[in-house]
């Protein structure tokens, strides 16, 4: 990189990181004072929305009419620290996104991911993730919205990952749709451990919504696989090397 590029890149690191903060900070107090949930999302969006604007990372959503009325399931790739953050922003407050368990109790965060609604399950207990399922699957009977990043982690090598089954099992259970979305860009904004942020545009398309045609495990594959090829289609990544897939209905 040339002098003047990597000045230019630390310089606008540096503000990145200053207006986040102080907006981080604001949020949360926000989230602490505000009584209702929606208030609290709201408050939220509206911080994410003005970093956004204030460090010119301009935020493009498409396909906002897929996404349907009462229940259902949006399922995104994972590329960055800042995939959670944008979801957030772009969806509407009915919407819950199902985090891995543990990340409740990080400072500062933990408190803001509670505040905002935020559904938290876990993967290393086999009998309080069999619970987890059954809040999930009440959550949508009762047309809760839930979101899902399927892969379960982001990947430093670009590449979509095989998608997790367990929220498509929660869907084909419950005769939930699932909405695929695709996002694009905020890897080269903040990538996994890297911390230093580089200039990007943010684009998240929502796709059509795939309907499951049965109840059963067959039913939730098909489902899956429909999903992560309309995902895959969108995303400018490649395909991932085949890896086991993890089929816990908590793994998200």
């Amino acid at each position: 990189m040339k002098p003047l590029a990597l000045l230019s890149h630390i310089l606008y690191g540096l503000y990145a990181w200053l207006v986040g903060l102080l907006l981080l900070i604001t949020g949360w107090v926000l989230s602490l004072c505000m009584p209702t949930l929606e208030l609290r999302w709201r408050s939220a969006s509206t911080a994410i929305h003005a970093i956004a604007w204030l460090i010119r990372l301009p935020i493009r959503l498409h396909g906002r009419e897929y996404l349907p009325e009462g229940a259902s399931i949006v399922v995104a790739n994972h590329i960055s620290y800042m995939d959670g953050p944008m979801m957030f922003a772009v969806l509407p407050p009915r919407y819950s996104f199902v985090v891995k368990g543990g990340a409740e109790h990080a400072p500062v965060v933990g408190t803001l991911l509670r505040r905002v609604g935020c559904t938290f399950v876990s993967r290393d207990n086999a009998v309080q993730g069999s619970a987890d399922t059954r809040r999930l699957m009440r959550l949508l009977r009762e047309g809760q919205a839930l979101g899902f990043f399927p892969e379960g982690r982001i990947q430093r090598k670009p590449g979509l990952q095989p998608f997790r089954l367990g929220a498509f099992l929660i869907a084909a259970r419950c005769g939930t749709p699932v909405v695929p979305a695709a996002i694009r860009g905020t890897r080269k904004f903040l990538p996994r451990n890297y911390w230093w942020p580089g200039r990007s545009a943010i684009s998240i398309q929502l796709l059509p919504p795939i309907y499951p045609d049965g109840e059963d495990r067959d039913a939730a594959i098909r489902l899956r696989d429909k999903a992560y090829a309309a995902v895959l289609a969108h995303c400018e990544e490649p395909a991932a090397a085949p890896s086991p897939v993890q089929d816990s209905s908590t793994d998200n």
